[in-house]
């Protein structure tokens, strides 16, 4: 295995594993908003900043 093809495939070995996680915290998301609205929470933010 060159050193070109062993980067390219750890490269995409990264880029496959951050996309799993961003669709599951996107959907970990919508579901907050969901339960957000279900609330009647009409607050841009349930925390306050610090």
């Amino acid at each position: 295995m060159t050193v070109r093809s062993s980067l390219h495939h750890a490269t995409a070995h990264s880029l496959a594993g951050s996309g799993g996680q961003q669709l599951v915290l996107n959907k970990l998301y919508g579901i907050m908003a969901e339960m957000k609205a279900d609330a009647g929470i009409t607050e841009p933010r349930i925390t306050p900043y610090r």
